[in-house]
């Protein structure tokens, strides 16, 4: 039991030693760009799956719930999307390109989550 506690304690101060190796490097990639055009965290390259969420306006982390064959279902659908260029390759986009399609079809429930969004935002 102690070797496998020691082997996890290595390989987190591994990935620990990693993070900080990228973000020096983040660091010293600031440093050289201007001070007039300073580089954001959104704007620096990201790793890992391309997401379906713009970024740059408010946006809320979730978790759904499906079935095995609704999950695959998704899955299937997002990649015949992609190919289409209607959304991204994740459940996340096909997802988004659904309610954007039931959006355009009814305006006024558009139309009072705007206002009931513009209320809890107010200060």
């Amino acid at each position: 039991m102690g070797k496998k506690k020691d082997k996890l304690a290595k390989k987190a101060k591994e990935k620990k030693d990693k993070d900080i190796i990228v973000d020096s490097e983040v660091l010293s990639d600031e440093s050289s760009a201007s001070s007039e055009f300073p580089a954001f965290p959104e704007e620096q390259k990201k790793k890992g799956r391309p997401s379906s969420i713009d970024r740059s306006k408010p946006y809320k982390v979730t978790s759904v719930r499906f079935y095995e064959e609704q999950y695959l279902y998704s899955v299937i659908r997002a990649g015949e999307l992609k190919k289409e260029g209607l959304c991204s390759n994740t459940v996340s986009g096909f997802l988004a390109y659904l309610i954007s399609k039931d959006m355009e079809e009814h305006p006024d429930v558009v139309e009072r989550a705007k206002s009931i969004y513009k209320l809890q935002t107010e200060e």
